[in-house]
């Protein structure tokens, strides 16, 4: 018996679980919820909304009009990205330097080959680490930001941003849409997905990844299942140092996964869930060759226009399967609108594309998007007595079933001194549990089967 969460206020309570006691951290500040009715309620971006740009020039623009001038909207000429990263470097001046996890950093610092002989003190080496960190962030989202805004331009929307302290985006939704015929007028709030945990606002239970229960051999499988396959993996981005993705495919720093992004010089939640998902995958086809990419931050949260960018990156990338192991419930006018016209777009050109994704752990029939879309492959997770497990989703709309309950797979260092160009790599393991290791047991399965030779 281990002390869990309760899923509303934090509070420890006695139900038996998979994982170890741990205290989820809160959402992040632009971040609310919308709805509290079933089915309806989902997370969204504080104040960031969505447009068909032919509908705000409709009618001598009214609908922008009414956007600008009722509710204070500004037209943004690129979609915001997350709140900017803070000065870490900054912060660490106030922070007491006898800090375990301080001393504990600028040791692993002095450690690197390429710092032994570093004149500077550690903690002057610390700060400089961080401030890198920081910029390399800094970089990938204005990365991210220019090509969300080239995602929405072809897609011909915009986005729009409510003053803050304005009023909140479900009012000015409901009423735009109370306006118009149709009732679905042509806006929409900017829906926020998960991976793997649902947090505190929903009923769910806590995971982080144990210890494995065996070493991890050297490599994730014998054979030439999955070859020529090619398997995208959208989540928190993929370590290609470990010793079983070497071979993996990623836009190099833009798509490595790090551990501490908010530099608290502790590895955050979700940090090594996307290069545990590509072991989950190269376990069943180990042919197979994974393109990584970063849509997720290491605190497991993304959203719908950055998830559908992710898909737009795919369009010269030939891919047969695509994982996405993240989601949430979504507004029901619109649900994920941008995902949905990214994936019509790929499979455009690549009929035969395959997605599968994570229904996600929340114990509810609820739709849970993109896996609830009919397209999708929606996948629960089973226990090890192949039963449902206890925060598995369910429903009609879940497709597959696949045992998502101490699975084992790569993962990450948990250095969090460790960079681009300073990974040592390895063959580091891990044991986790969740709708989002599931998925991956199917897309790798489907990989081997759709590998030359499989099915004679």
């Amino acid at each position: 018996m281990s002390e869990t969460l309760s899923p509303d206020n934090g509070e420890r309570s006695g139900e038996q679980s998979y994982y170890p006691q741990f205290r989820l951290p809160e959402l992040p500040e632009d971040v609310a919820i919308a709805g509290s009715k079933p089915g309806r309620q989902y997370l969204y971006r504080r104040g960031e909304l969505v447009a068909k740009m032919k509908d705000l020039e409709r009618n001598n623009h009214e609908m922008l009009h009414q956007l600008q001038d009722d509710y204070g909207a500004l037209v943004l000429e690129e979609p915001p990205s997350r709140l900017p990263p803070r000065d870490h470097a900054m912060l660490l001046l106030d922070r007491d330097p006898q800090a375990e996890a301080v001393m504990n950093a600028c040791a692993a610092l002095k450690r690197l080959p390429s710092l032994k002989e570093d004149p500077r003190s550690p903690q002057d080496l610390l700060r400089d680490h961080l401030r890198d960190r920081r910029d390399r962030l800094s970089r990938r989202d204005t990365a991210r930001r220019l090509e969300g805004a080239a995602m929405l331009d072809r897609q011909g929307a915009v986005m729009l941003r409510l003053p803050p302290g304005g009023p909140a985006v479900p009012k000015v939704l409901k009423a735009v849409r109370a306006n118009r015929t149709p009732k679905t007028a042509g806006v929409w709030a900017n829906q926020v997905l998960v991976s793997q945990q649902d947090w505190g606002w929903v009923p769910s239970v806590p995971a982080i990844p144990l210890p494995p229960r065996h070493p991890l051999p050297g490599t994730p499988g014998t054979g030439v299942a999955g070859q020529n396959v090619r398997v995208a993996v959208l989540d928190t981005g993929i370590r290609s140092s470990h010793q079983w993705l070497t071979h993996a495919e990623s836009r190099g720093e833009e798509d490595y996964e790090e551990i501490d992004e908010d530099g608290d010089l502790r590895p955050d939640i979700e940090a090594g869930h996307g290069t545990f998902i590509a072991g989950v995958i190269l376990q069943h086809a180990p042919g197979a060759t994974i393109v990584g990419r970063a849509v997720v931050d290491s605190h497991g949260f993304t959203d719908d226009v950055a998830l559908a960018t992710a898909i737009g990156s795919l369009r010269d990338e030939s891919i047969d399967i695509i994982n996405i192991s993240l989601g949430g419930p979504a507004d029901p006018l619109h649900p994920a609108p941008n995902t949905r016209r990214e994936i019509d777009a790929l499979r455009a050109q690549n009929p035969r594309l395959s997605i599968v994704a994570a229904a996600g752990n929340r114990n509810r029939s609820d739709l849970f998007y993109p896996a609830a879309f009919t397209d999708v492959i929606a996948v629960g997770a089973l226990d090890r007595s192949m039963r449902r497990a206890p925060f598995s989703n369910f429903g009609p709309w879940v497709d597959a079933w696949a045992l998502g309950v101490d699975i084992e797979s790569s993962y990450i260092r948990t250095d969090v001194i460790t960079t681009y160009t300073t990974d040592p790599g390895g063959l580091e393991g891990a044991q986790w549990s969740g709708t989002s290791f599931a998925a991956p047991r199917v897309a790798g399965s489907m990989a081997a089967a759709m590998s030359p030779g499989a099915l004679k």
